[in-house]
């Protein structure tokens, strides 16, 4: 494949990995609250219990931490919740990695553009003119320099 052909692709690309690392967020976001209502109908379940006396049981929230702990180890919905958390965390930082390695090729194959027409590379400000009057940067022409 060509470079201008995979410098025209790169867009799309970089879009359809963004559009990607967007849905897995909001799923991900999703089910981080869906968690915490788990914990906080827990906590209130906890901080409910009492004992024969009518007495609460779990009394302070050291011993209403400790008991949701507990809880927590032993209940399999908020086990599998975990579970999607850490694999939907670890896909996004997959496709992050994937978005830096799509945008640093779209860089270097741009680089490889100018360097192939002689034209000198100097990063994004390579075409502006600076006006030291107005201290202003106007862009140039590519061909102007050929």
């Amino acid at each position: 494949m060509q470079i201008k052909e995979k410098l025209l692709e790169m867009p799309d690309t970089i879009k359809r990995v963004k559009t990607s690392i967007v849905e897995l967020t909001t799923k991900l976001g999703d089910l981080k609250m869906e968690l915490k209502r788990w914990e906080l109908l827990t906590l209130n379940d906890i901080a409910s219990e009492v004992d024969d006396k009518g007495k609460a049981i779990y009394s302070n929230e050291a011993k209403r931490q400790g008991r949701l702990l507990e809880l927590q180890k032993d209940d399999p919905e908020y086990l599998q919740l975990e579970e999607k958390i850490k694999y939907l965390e670890q896909k996004i930082n997959e496709l992050d990695i994937e978005l830096t390695y799509y945008k640093d090729l779209q860089h270097n194959l741009r680089s490889i553009c100018f360097l192939s027409n002689d034209i000198p590379y100097k990063g994004s400000r390579a075409f502006r003119r600076h006006d030291s009057k107005t201290h202003k940067h106007f862009p140039v022409l590519r061909e102007q320099f050929s």
